[in-house]
């Protein structure tokens, strides 16, 4: 196998959900309460199908992310083709 095959990692971006962020600091830590809370059935899903924390992770964007608009959302990212397929199949 060359050497330019193994080295291609494979990535797929899943939006989750989206939110309306705050417009202050002091109230962003209940906006990452709440999210936790939204996001604990997708690492539920991954802990029952003994998914390796390695082979995915969350992004949370923001308006200072964004440009088109003051919506936020929160991504899974995830970086194994067959964890991606069962995810799609069971989630989108």
């Amino acid at each position: 196998m060359s050497s330019a095959i193994k080295n291609k990692k494979y990535c797929s971006e899943h939006v989750l959900f989206t939110f309306n962020p705050a417009d202050s600091a002091d109230y962003e830590i209940f906006d990452d309460m709440k999210i936790a809370e939204r996001l604990e059935k997708y690492t539920e899903w991954f802990r029952n199908n003994n998914v390796s924390a390695k082979k995915y992770s969350f992004k949370k964007y923001t308006h200072s992310h964004l440009t088109d608009g003051f919506d936020g959302h929160v991504s899974v990212l995830i970086s194994d083709k067959k964890i991606d397929t069962l995810f799609r199949l069971t989630w989108i």
